[in-house]
């Protein structure tokens, strides 16, 4: 389970929206706080906001908690995030992704403490479902998975009475030329894995085996390197 990550909130706002997840037999959860705010709609809402008081912006920050209820046999869990004032909104753009099984991106993000929407914005070169949905989707286009990676970056939108703020993640997936099967692959450019090595291996004991010449083999009588001398005519 998780309470989500920490928040630094615009101090002229007034809530807070949280992202409390829970998974492993939980089906329920519910809010807590060390402050004298309010959750709305209720506190066992996973995505509640919560609404700080003058007592928590005065005191700097608030600690909120999110426990698992309803855990059966298995054991309740809980984690905690802290809430922090400032003068800028809050951004998250999810957690950085790695697409194995699907070119497509669903995203996670959440805005908070000030702005009062965002914007979607890409390194790459295809587009959004929707640039304005914290759960908007992105497909990888052909260019993007080349490079290896994107960067996926969520901006606030304010009134201007809160400064905007930003945050990135990276999204990748494995190049189409890496293929794995079992322990037996090879990338397509450069024969690096097994299947290379073994052809490298059986070119070797290939040379080796011609630069061996048998024991048995008769050698050849070396010829001689000193030029032959004419034979003076007294000699004859």
């Amino acid at each position: 389970m998780s309470a989500g990550p920490d928040q630094s909130v615009c101090v002229l706002s007034d809530h807070a929206n949280l992202q409390g997840s829970i998974q492993n037999g939980s089906p329920s959860g519910i809010w807590t706080a060390t402050g004298t705010g309010t959750f709305q709609p209720s506190a066992d809402v996973l995505n509640a906001q919560y609404f700080f008081s003058a007592a928590d912006v005065a005191n700097g920050s608030v600690v909120l908690t999110f426990t698992a209820t309803n855990t059966g046999t298995c054991p309740s869990g809980r984690d905690q995030m802290t809430l922090t004032f400032g003068s800028t909104s809050y951004a998250f753009a999810g957690a950085d992704q790695n697409l194995a099984n699907s070119p497509i991106a669903q995203l996670a993000g959440n805005f908070s403490g000030g702005a009062q929407g965002i914007l979607w914005s890409t390194s790459g070169s295809r587009v959004f479902s929707n640039n304005t949905d914290p759960n908007a989707t992105y497909p990888l286009s052909n260019a993007d998975i080349a490079a290896g990676a994107v960067q996926l970056t969520i901006t606030t939108i304010t009134n201007g009475s809160c400064a905007a703020s930003s945050d990135a993640s990276d999204t990748e997936r494995p190049r189409p030329s890496e293929h794995h099967c079992g322990e037996r692959y090879h990338r397509l450019h450069g024969r690096t894995g097994t299947l290379g090595r073994q052809r490298r291996q059986r070119t070797r004991r290939h040379l080796d085996h011609r630069a061996r010449a048998p024991s048995s083999m008769p050698m050849p009588w070396p010829r001689s390197t000193t030029p032959a001398q004419p034979i003076a005519p007294s000699e004859r």
